[in-house]
């Protein structure tokens, strides 16, 4: 038996199959099944969902949604906080350039006022008995009287520049956030214009007392959209009462008596209280 073995060729061990003896029933053969055959049972893939992210759309496995929305989320808030932060600073350096300004001006007027003290008591002298009494003493006050006026007039043109400069630069901030506001309203305002502006600011110095260097000033959306408010509730108004009023003058019924239309006898909504009760009264009395 073993040298029967022996005789067998390598590899072919595994494929000999004992013939099955008489009465035997055949050994029942298995076969490996394709993956990829008709039927097979398929593990389904995760459903894919849309989610926008920074402007774009994109499909991913609906588990990671939650935490791309979250990654969205954290990166707009972390971009407002940087946009706040940003603004305060801008805010900060202004006020302390402001600051400083005011503080410069501050001085500047105390310069000029201490000045205009002492100009005024050189103006007060009498010169000519000065002249007269004590020439190089006169000599020598004119001379630091001219240098003091001359200060002052330097202090004075610093001072006048530096207020025209900050009123170029207060229209310059004016226009600029008028021209921001108008881009804000015409998002919010349907048809917004310059006409519309213009009714507006009418309706609020006729109708609300605002004067003109008021509703120039105004560079803040938020009055022009309640301005806009109270316009539509005047509109709204007025239509009402026009509806109403022609619902009140509709036409009594009228007789004609001699070829002329008289008014039938009754009580008009349009009787004084007098008249009203008088008629009232005779109606009832007649009843």
């Amino acid at each position: 038996m073993a040298d029967a073995l022996d005789q067998v060729p390598l590899g072919t061990v595994e494929q000999t199959v004992t013939a099955p003896t008489p009465g035997q029933a055949e050994p029942e053969q298995t076969t490996e099944q394709d993956p990829d055959a008709e039927g097979e049972a398929v593990t389904p893939t995760p459903e894919d969902v849309e989610v926008d992210y920074e402007g774009a759309k994109f499909k991913v496995p609906l588990a990671l949604k939650d935490a791309l929305l979250r990654q969205a989320d954290y990166t707009r808030k972390t971009q407002e906080v940087a946009e706040t932060r940003k603004s305060l600073e801008t805010r900060e350096a202004e006020f302390n350039q402001r600051t400083k300004d005011h503080m410069d001006n501050l001085k500047d007027v105390s310069r000029l006022v201490a000045l205009d003290e002492r100009l005024d008591a050189y103006k007060k002298l009498d010169w000519e008995s000065l002249r007269n009494s004590d020439p190089l003493r006169s000599q020598e006050l004119f001379q630091q009287y001219q240098l003091l006026k001359d200060e002052r007039t330097e202090i004075a043109g610093s001072l006048s520049a530096k207020s025209q400069q900050a009123a170029i630069e207060q229209q310059r901030e004016t226009a600029k956030k008028l021209e921001q506001a108008n881009v804000e309203l015409a998002k919010e305002i349907p048809n917004w214009s310059p006409d519309t502006a213009k009714k507006l600011f009418d309706f609020g110095a006729k109708e609300l007392g605002f004067t003109q260097h008021e509703l120039s000033g105004i560079t803040d959306k938020r009055v022009v959209m309640a301005l806009h408010l109270a316009w539509i509730g005047q509109q709204l108004t007025a239509k009402q009462r026009a509806a109403t009023a022609a619902q009140k003058t509709v036409a009594e019924p009228v007789s004609q008596v001699g070829g002329k239309a008289t008014p039938r006898p009754g009580v008009r909504d349009d009787m004084s209280t007098d008249a009203w009760m008088k008629q009232r009264m005779k109606q009832v009395a007649s009843a």
